[in-house]
């Protein structure tokens, strides 16, 4: 009786582990997430500044990822994605093309600001995300 009891314990402690190894980031993403949060661009700056408080009456992610992906700001209750592009984008076109079709495909909402835009322009790329929020709200 004893040892069955200790072979279900430790079945039930087996299937919970790999339960949450399966769910849990690669540790890679993780690190690189980290990261990112701890090298942000003015131009994310910029924009987490409005983002961050529930300026826009929701609320928005920093530094998720989705998939194998990391975006910039992500909104889940309107699966809205923000992409804050600088130069490195201009050299990883083809990446952000796979990418931002894998991300439509699995119907997620992308918009692109260029990072000098949220610097310089905020108001410009507050009014681009407002419209794309009341866009997405209209049909709800």
């Amino acid at each position: 009786m004893r040892s069955q009891r200790r072979l279900l314990l430790h079945n039930m402690q087996s299937k919970t582990t790999k339960l949450r190894l399966v769910n849990q980031p690669g540790e890679y993403l993780k690190r690189r997430r980290r990261s990112l949060r701890r090298n942000i661009t003015d131009g994310e700056y910029a924009l987490w500044y409005w983002l961050r408080n529930n300026e826009l009456g929701y609320k928005f992610r920093r530094q998720v990822n989705i998939g194998s992906f990391i975006v910039d700001f992500y909104c889940h209750k309107l699966k809205l994605i923000i992409e804050v592009d600088g130069g490195i984008h201009n050299d990883q076109i083809e990446y952000d093309t796979r990418r931002e079709n894998w991300l439509k495909l699995q119907e997620y909402n992308i918009i692109r600001v260029n990072n000098e835009e949220c610097i310089h322009l905020a108001d410009k790329a507050l009014k681009i995300i407002k419209t794309k929020i009341e866009e997405l709200t209209k049909d709800r």
